[in-house]
């Protein structure tokens, strides 16, 4: 009977979790949006593959001429760069203190393709993106 009621309870648990984390990302993500993928600094395809868990602190999305980064941990300054992927210029960099949702409007800048990096003291992530 314990071992069943200790099922019952990581299930629970378990289960309560992701529920609470779809809801979360749902609030944040509208249906125009998509995910950018974001990849930890020096991470490279066809590098080695990590195989423990990864706790991503922020995610980011691209959608009507916009990226939005939203923070799960708190930190205390991030750098949030944004590149054209084709020529590496530089179109948007700032740095923002104790964030939590950082929306940049893109609406100016051309179609094509760029590149995101959100750098703090603690972890460097980086990804591409297509407007």
């Amino acid at each position: 009977m314990k071992k069943l009621l200790f099922v019952f309870f990581v299930l629970a648990v378990v289960l309560g979790s992701n529920s609470l984390y779809a809801q979360h990302v749902s609030m944040v993500s509208n249906d125009d949006e998509r995910e950018i993928p974001l990849f930890p600094a020096g991470s490279e395809e066809g590098g080695p593959v990590a195989r423990s868990i990864i706790i991503q602190p922020a995610n980011a999305y691209v959608g009507n001429d916009a990226v939005s980064v939203v923070f799960k941990e708190e930190m205390s300054s991030v750098n949030i760069s944004i590149k054209d992927a084709s020529t590496g210029a530089t179109v948007y960099s700032e740095t923002y203190f104790n964030p939590t949702l950082v929306t940049i409007d893109l609406s100016a800048k051309a179609p094509g393709q760029y590149y995101l990096e959100i750098v703090s003291e603690e972890v460097q992530l980086s990804g591409y993106f297509t407007l």
